[in-house]
């Protein structure tokens, strides 16, 4: 298969990720490498990568973080950006709880931006992460995101 799915993620996947992030996003808005390796570490749950295995290279990713109720009434009220979260403050999931979550990130390289079976990877990944952690218990009362593109 040219695509795959992944959740396991090195250093040059995040690589990656920044510079296709970096092609639309607004500069102040993209997280650090460094800070996204933290996030990893911390909660290896909230990245879903896209792979082309014949290129050997991430080609999409979505990012969710989970959130307290506090940081999502503060996202949501434009006083708190994912850039603001570190490995202190971001969330690692626990069995039997609730979280709200946040698609910090939905990126395709725009190399690839035109072919559906990345996105449709892209949203397999995520169904399956959500499965996932529903079936050990985590529950999300809300989610949110922030679009910064017209698609």
């Amino acid at each position: 298969m040219k695509y795959r799915i992944e959740y396991k993620h090195t250093k040059k996947d995040f690589d990656e990720i920044f510079k296709i992030e970096q092609e639309y996003l607004e500069p102040s808005t993209i997280s650090s490498v460094e800070q996204v390796i933290e996030w990893d570490n911390k909660n290896s749950d909230i990245h879903i990568f896209v792979r082309d295995t014949e290129k050997d290279k991430i080609v999409g990713e979505i990012t969710l973080l989970p959130l307290s109720k506090f940081q999502f009434d503060r996202f949501i009220k434009n006083k708190l950006q994912d850039t603001e979260i570190n490995k202190d403050t971001l969330l690692d999931y626990i069995p039997n709880q609730s979280y709200y979550l946040l698609f910090s990130a939905i990126a395709i390289d725009s190399k690839y931006r035109n072919d559906r079976l990345v996105l449709s990877l892209l949203l397999e990944g995520l169904y399956r992460k959500i499965l996932d952690l529903l079936n050990r218990g985590i529950k999300f009362l809300n989610m949110c995101a922030e679009g910064q593109t017209e698609d």
